[in-house]
């Protein structure tokens, strides 16, 4: 796995988490930034104490990976890595 590097998630988080299990996650890092659809496993995805802890899979250059996340409810922003 690699090492966390800084993500953006936007929108209305909560309702993008418990309603539709699906949110887009932003590595600004990159050239341009990178925007990835995440579709969420709600058992491994925690909202605690301000702190969402997300986890879901995608397709990324046609291979399924991971996405891992750890973002601030306040402010949409965190650290995060695809593996």
């Amino acid at each position: 796995m690699t090492r966390p590097v800084p993500v953006m998630v936007g929108g209305d988080l909560l309702d993008r988490v418990e309603r539709l299990h699906h949110v887009l996650v932003t590595f600004p890092g990159t050239r341009g930034g990178t925007t990835l659809s995440v579709a969420l496993d709600p058992e491994r995805t925690v909202v605690a104490g301000g702190t969402l802890h997300l986890e879901g899979s995608l397709t990324l250059d046609r291979r399924p990976v991971r996405c891992v996340a750890d973002v601030d409810l306040t402010t949409g922003t965190g650290l995060g890595m695809v593996a």
